[in-house]
This record gives C-alpha cells, sequence and structure tokens, in this order.
C-alpha cells in the first residue's frame, strides 16, 4: 500500500473502483493499474477489459497488475 500511495504523489495517479475492480488511474499516461482490494478478496468470474472509462468519463488502456492481485487467489476465471 504504501508503493501505492508513494505513485499517488509522484504523479497524477488516483485509486478508483470501476465495476467492482480497483484500479490506479494515471491520468499522465492515460494506463490503468490492477489493484488488489482494500478489505476481502475478489472472487467467481472476473472480467478485466482492455480499458476502463473512469468516474470522470476518461477512458484508461490496461497497463499491469500490481503483485498481489492474482496471487493466492482462487477464481472461477478471468
Amino acid at each position: 500500500m504504501l508503493v501505492v500511495m508513494m505513485l499517488m504523489t509522484a504523479s497524477s495517479a488516483m485509486a478508483e473502483v470501476i465495476d467492482g475492480i480497483r484500479y490506479l488511474l494515471e491520468s499522465d499516461t492515460k494506463t490503468a493499474t490492477l489493484l488488489p482490494k482494500m478489505e476481502g478478496k475478489y472472487s467467481g468470474d472476473i472480467i478485466i477489459p482492455e480499458k476502463v472509462k473512469s468516474n470522470d468519463s476518461f477512458q484508461y488502456g490496461l497497463l499491469k497488475a500490481v503483485k498481489g492481485f492474482i496471487a493466492n487467489r482462487k477464481y472461477t476465471n478471468i
């Protein structure tokens, strides 16, 4: 979590939940990074789109997943 906070202060980035998935959105590069949930775990079928639309209507391309997003999780499908 400290890494995410450092990223948020070093660039114009913000964490946002879109369709139940938490992302770090970087406005300068228009990229999205998958983040683990703040509480609990993701479960069931998880659909990760190539692009996401933020609450401010900007579109972001998926860049990567932060370590821990998928590790040690039991999913039906991703």
